[in-house]
């Protein structure tokens, strides 16, 4: 690892003292109705995800009488959403811009046009009976929040283009529930009934590395019920913190929960480990700290907003994924779990750079963690992969997952001073247009590319050189039932 000299690490806390480490992207746009005409007065909500639930409140705008936005601002985190609703919720739509996308998008004015809202009328009950004044919305998209009436029944509406497949319900008092979406083309039904689970009191307990109580921990709980996962990401009612002891008390949560996957609300933190037995949850958590660092670029002039991402393996079982944009002075500043392996490098449709490996951050004695190095990444040109998703027939599969990952193998030291090898990964995820395409930039090597919709997935290998563009198709071998 190329580590910042004294001399580079001064410079460096300077310029990142005198500027923001990261600045938010500010978007504009116009909103239509599906004729063209201006949808005024049309809601926008932005929601940025960290990197799997929301550590930033939404943010949202009205648009003006021409459908037309301004000066909506976001961090644009590992996946980022925008859903614009009209006025009465009967049209939408949604827009997800990856991580990698946004430096690019973000400074284009969006155009999103409206389509008919797919509606469910949803009915909460708890024990047999309608549950009034439940919040019930879509998971990951806050601007789809609604509440049940007096007989327990409210509206939901899903855009078109929607790629959460779960609602959310949740009540203070009689507790929470789901409904899951099959995982199929038009898979909406004209009404569904959430059933909250039994509720019971159940204790988190969170703890450091030194089995120290950690106060004022944000956790935002996902909960297995029976066969489905009700996530709490964009419920803020749901969401728990700490006292003085480190415990925390939530009287709504499931008696009879399968699993409890808690998440930290704050990228401040990593979780290394998770256990819950009975009406306990235990979570060993580890304080992230600040990590500076510099990108140069082949002509020596900095850009703002290229993103550098670490991924790791943990002490423990469980790794950290972290992220951050460069300044205007092309300084960035990660926050990294101390003693944990990481890959490190830049990230970006047009850049990307050498890899830096291995424990960046270490504890010092058995108590006080300490964050005094740096890292410097040269940025080249990224190579450019296109990848194409069609059937069984040939034609183009739209709204496809593609997962890519390019494979780094790490040799490192861990806290007890044992070496040890693993294999680690940053990885791309992005969804193909209507013409069944998409493309991303990224460093010569074997990459994994897997492309999924509606249940039906597979893998594909290819070598990467550098300087040469390469298209990838990945073809369905058998049809679906609407081919």
């Amino acid at each position: 690892m190329l580590c910042l000299t004294a001399a580079h690490l001064s410079l460096l806390i300077a310029i990142s003292a005198q500027a923001p480490a990261e600045d938010a992207f500010t978007i504009s746009g116009r909103v239509t109705m599906p004729d063209g005409s201006p949808a005024g007065s049309a809601s926008v909500t932005v929601v940025a995800n960290w990197p799997n639930v929301p550590v930033e409140s939404p943010v949202s705008i009205r648009c003006d009488r021409n459908g037309q936005f301004h000066g909506l601002t976001s961090r644009f985190g590992f996946t980022t959403i925008i859903h614009a609703v009209s006025t009465g919720g009967s049209y939408q739509s949604e827009l997800i811009v990856f991580d990698f996308m946004a430096r690019r998008v973000a400074g284009k004015p969006f155009l999103i046009r409206l389509k008919p809202a797919r509606n469910i009328r949803v009915t909460v009950t708890s024990e047999g009976k309608p549950v009034t004044d439940c919040e019930v919305v879509i998971n990951r998209l806050p601007g789809s929040r609604s509440r049940t009436d007096r007989r327990g029944v409210t509206d939901v509406r899903f855009p078109q283009n929607c790629t959460s497949k779960s609602v959310v319900a949740f009540h203070p008092k009689h507790g929470i529930g789901a409904w899951l979406r099959k995982d199929e083309p038009n898979s909406v039904p004209a009404t569904t009934e959430i059933q909250l689970a039994k509720p019971g009191p159940h204790r988190f307990r969170v703890l450091d590395q030194r089995d120290e109580p950690v106060a004022n921990f944000d956790i935002k709980p996902a909960i297995r019920i029976e066969e489905h996962w009700a996530h709490t990401g964009s419920v803020p009612a749901a969401h728990i913190r700490t006292g003085e002891t480190g415990t925390a008390e939530a009287s709504w949560m499931p008696m009879n929960y399968r699993f409890i996957d808690a998440t930290a609300a704050s990228t401040r933190w990593q979780i290394d480990e998770r256990s819950s037995t009975g009406n306990t949850t235990v979570l060993r958590v580890r304080k992230k700290h600040s990590f500076l660092g510099m990108v140069r670029f082949p002509d020596g002039k900095p850009r703002a907003g290229v993103l550098v991402v670490a991924v790791s393996v943990g002490p423990a079982s469980s790794g950290d994924h972290a992220q951050a944009r460069t300044n205007e002075k092309g300084v960035f500043q990660l926050h990294l779990a101390p003693d944990h392996a990481y890959v490190l490098g830049v990230r970006d449709q047009e850049w990307a750079s050498d890899i830096r490996a291995g424990v960046m951050l270490r504890s010092k004695g058995d108590s006080v963690e300490y964050a005094k190095r740096g890292t410097i990444l040269t940025a080249r040109l990224a190579t450019q992969v296109t990848v194409k998703v069609v059937n069984a027939h040939g034609n183009p599969m739209a709204t496809a997952w593609v997962n890519i990952g390019l494979t780094h193998e790490v040799d490192w030291i861990d806290i007890m001073g044992k070496e040890r090898h693993s294999t680690n990964s940053i990885r791309h995820w992005l969804l193909t247009d209507t013409k069944g395409v998409g493309s991303f930039g990224t460093l010569p090597g074997k990459l994994q590319i897997r492309a999924t919709k509606h249940g039906w997935s597979r893998e594909q290998e290819v070598v990467v050189n550098a300087n040469e563009p390469l298209t990838v198709t990945i073809k369905k071998s058998q049809p679906g039932p609407a081919e």
